[in-house]
């Protein structure tokens, strides 16, 4: 009894402490709270039935949630093709489908860089082949996108 009861707390303890990555409707909104907090949005495109994205959330998003210097300098949140109505950055209604096309993401996962207004400031990261370079790629990728979205404000 008491090995079971172990077992329970320890299954309970770790889905507690899996941070879930929030996803958004209104991308002009967050897009522009994130830039306000001198924050770059990464907007990661996902489907449900993506292996790949199910493996770049364990191996990196996860971890990434529980970094509290990158988390200091960006803001996660999930754009499912699969989602419904979104606001575009054109602030009208749309489908997660149009609005990830007019991207031209063609697979998932994806991570985009974007700034305040919806532009990419870094180059993107599109598939997932596996965690060995892909953290060194993340954190450059964070590096160059801080570096534009700072000299973007200093420029207001």
């Amino acid at each position: 009894m008491k090995l079971v009861f172990a077992l329970l707390l320890t299954i309970t303890v770790q889905a507690l402490a899996a941070q879930t990555i929030e996803t958004t409707t209104d991308l002009p909104t967050i897009a522009r709270l994130s830039a306000a907090q001198g924050r770059v949005l990464i907007l990661y495109v996902s489907r449900p039935s993506c292996p790949y994205c199910l493996q770049l959330e364990k191996d990196v998003l996860q971890p990434l949630l529980k970094d509290h210097d990158l988390m200091a300098q960006v803001t996660l949140r999930e754009l499912s093709w699969t989602s419904a109505v979104i606001t575009g950055f054109d602030k009208q209604q749309h489908s997660a489908a149009e609005v990830i096309t007019a991207w031209d993401i063609v697979g998932t996962p994806t991570l985009l860089f974007l700034d305040g207004s919806g532009h990419e400031i870094a180059e993107r990261m599109a598939g997932y082949p596996s965690a060995d370079f892909y953290w060194y790629y993340l954190e450059e990728a964070i590096k160059k996108a801080q570096t534009t979205l700072v000299n973007q404000q200093s420029a207001r």
